[in-house]
């Protein structure tokens, strides 16, 4: 009993990691630049700021 408590355990974390870095990557890809116009010139931002 205790080694299947483990193994869900273990999975828990597995299955957990792997979320954690796929929203990671799903952030890295919608964070979209912006090109603005600031005193005549244009500037490219990152749209967080």
């Amino acid at each position: 009993m205790l080694a299947f408590v483990v193994g869900i355990c273990m999975t828990e974390f597995i299955q957990e990691n792997k979320t954690d870095k796929a929203i990671e990557e799903l952030n890295k890809l919608s964070a979209i630049d912006i090109t603005v116009i600031r005193n005549g010139k244009e500037i490219v931002i990152d749209s967080e700021k």
